[in-house]
């Protein structure tokens, strides 16, 4: 603690036109510091206003300008060499780790009722989540693709599908246009997981809560220029369709619902029609058989 004394004791002699000038503009700059406020703009003010026409208060306000730097580097720093200084903490951590080490994981413990627009909001503006955006893509260049993560891989992993699914629904409905992109994005992403996984009817709906939010959901992958998204969006509306289908919903129910399901849903019924001619035909020639068994 000897050294920041020293430097007090030295500033106070050199800028001194009166103790309670002094101590009234290093007091402004603690405070201000302790907000990350342009400190430096603020002190020049508070300066400006305690001189009578000389150049003593720049000369003040250059002493102190140092002083910030003293007490706190990092506030000298850029935002692309504080970007730089952060990647360089997470070289050596893999995705998880670096996930957990930036606190990105902060709503593992809140429930997902509880989730707001305003947090993550902050999450996904926040230089925490672009740190660990940048070091994912340095990461997955250096990995096989079955290794590779994308956002959702992530979040599912950490999070749950349930509250991965409502984090990124929530930032769908971002005013910031760019959070909201992320949302749709990541939506799709974690849609092509579960598409993937096989996941059953059941399953889905208990990440999602309804059909209605299951068929936003779909409608994200379907009408993505992407093909992939597109069989993705399909493959995880499948047991939608045959669970409609044996409720005996009709083609127009299902496109009121979402116009991009009724062709499918179309050829599903159609699919489901002549499985059952089938079965039926099976059946009369199976009596068939069994009367001229009878009668032989």
């Amino acid at each position: 603690m000897r050294l920041p004394f020293i430097v007090l004791l030295a500033l106070a002699a050199v800028v001194s036109d009166g103790a309670s000038a002094i101590t009234t503009t290093i007091a402004r700059f603690t405070l201000v510091n302790r907000d990350d406020a342009p400190t430096k703009r603020l002190l020049r003010s508070d300066a400006a206003a305690r001189v009578d026409g000389n150049d003593d208060g720049e000369e003040r306000v250059g002493i102190l300008d140092g002083l910030v730097k003293l007490f706190n580097p990092s506030s000298a720093l850029t935002p692309a060499q504080r970007q730089v200084a952060g990647l360089a903490k997470l070289a050596n951590k893999d995705l998880t780790k670096a996930f957990k080490s930036l606190k990105l994981n902060k709503f593992k413990s809140v429930k997902v009722k509880k989730l707001n627009l305003e947090d993550v909001d902050k999450l996904f503006t926040g230089e925490k989540y672009k740190l660990w955006a940048i070091h994912m893509g340095r990461w997955n260049k250096q990995q096989p693709i079955e290794n590779r993560y994308n956002v959702a891989k992530m979040f599912n992993q950490e999070l749950g599908s349930e509250k991965a699914f409502k984090v990124f629904n929530i930032a769908s409905t971002s005013a910031n246009p760019t959070v909201k992109t992320m949302g749709d994005n990541f939506q799709v992403q974690l849609l092509r997981q579960v598409a993937n996984a096989g996941d059953d009817y059941t399953k889905i709906h208990s990440i999602v809560g309804s059909d209605e939010a299951a068929v936003k959901w779909f409608n994200l992958a379907l009408q993505s220029t992407s093909k992939r998204d597109q069989e993705a969006g399909k493959r995880a509306a499948a047991p939608f369709l045959r669970k409609w289908a044996k409720e005996g919903k009709t083609h127009g129910d299902v496109v009121n619902m979402s116009p991009s399901l009724g062709d499918q849903y179309t050829n599903m019924l159609i699919s489901m029609a002549a499985g059952a001619n089938r079965r039926e035909s099976d059946l009369v020639r199976a009596a068939g058989r069994s009367v001229i068994t009878t009668r032989v």
